[in-house]
C-alpha cells in the first residue's frame, strides 16, 4: 500500500513505470513462475484500483497480457492442467479481474472499445486450456456477467453465463485462497492505522 500511495503522488512517472515493470516481469521467461504470477497479480490489482491511471494506458497493458496468453496457447497449448500452466491461468485471471472493474469505462470510449473488441480474448478463453474452469469462480462469474451486458463477445452463447461453482480445477489453481492473496491492492481493514491513512486520502 505504501507503493500504491507513492504511485498516486506521481502517477505519470512512478505509476506508469511501476505497472509497466510488473507487465515486463510477467511476460518475461527469465523469472521463476511464482515471481511472474505475483507480478501479474500485483498488476491486476493495481490497474483495477488505481483511479489515477488512464483507460488508454490500461487497455495497452491488457493487450500485452492478452497477446502473451494467445502466444502461450499457440506455442504450448495442451489440456487443462492448473499446475503445469499456472502462469497462463494467472494471466487470464488478471485480465478478467481488471475488466471486472474497468470494462465500463473502457467501453464508454469508442476508440478503446474498438481496441478491446479486437483483442483475441475470446480465442484465449475458449482454448482447450479452458481458463474459465480453472480461475477463481468469483472472478469468472463477475467477468462473464459484465461481458454479457457489454456484449464483449460476438458469440456469447459459447460461454456459460450462470454462476460457476468452485471445482477441483479451481481449487488446484488456488481457489481456496482469499481474493486478497491474489490481488494485494484490494481494500483491507487497517484497524490500527486506519485513522492515519484516511487523513491523507480524499
Amino acid at each position: 500500500f505504501v507503493m500504491f500511495y507513492a504511485c498516486a503522488l506521481d502517477p505519470e512517472n512512478c505509476g506508469l513505470r511501476f505497472a509497466t515493470m510488473l507487465a515486463d516481469v510477467f511476460v518475461s521467461g527469465l523469472y521463476p513462475p511464482l515471481t511472474r504470477m505475483s507480478a501479474v497479480s500485483y498488476l491486476a490489482s493495481f490497474l483495477s484500483r488505481a483511479r489515477f491511471l488512464s483507460p488508454c494506458f490500461i487497455v495497452s497493458l491488457l493487450k500485452r497480457l492478452v497477446d502473451w496468453c494467445l502466444e502461450y496457447c499457440n506455442i504450448l497449448g495442451g489440456d487443462i492442467n492448473p499446475k503445469a500452466h499456472r502462469v497462463f491461468y494467472s494471466g487470464c485471471q488478471a485480465i478478467m479481474y481488471v475488466l471486472c472493474f474497468r470494462m465500463r469505462s473502457i467501453m464508454d470510449i469508442p476508440r478503446l472499445k474498438s481496441q478491446l473488441l479486437l483483442m483475441p480474448l475470446e480465442t484465449v478463453l475458449k482454448h482447450d486450456l479452458n481458463p474459465l474452469k480453472v480461475c477463481l469462480p468469483s472472478v469468472v462469474s463477475e467477468f462473464l456477467q459484465q461481458s454479457k451486458a457489454a456484449r464483449l463477445f460476438t458469440v456469447s452463447e459459447t460461454f456459460v453465463f450462470n454462476d460457476l461453482l468452485e471445482s477441483e480445477l479451481s481449487r488446484a489453481f488456488g481457489g481456496l485462497e482469499r481474493l486478497d492473496m491474489f490481488f494485494p491492492f484490494d481494500p483491507c481493514l487497517l484497524k490500527k492505522s486506519d485513522r492515519f491513512a484516511n487523513a491523507t486520502l480524499p
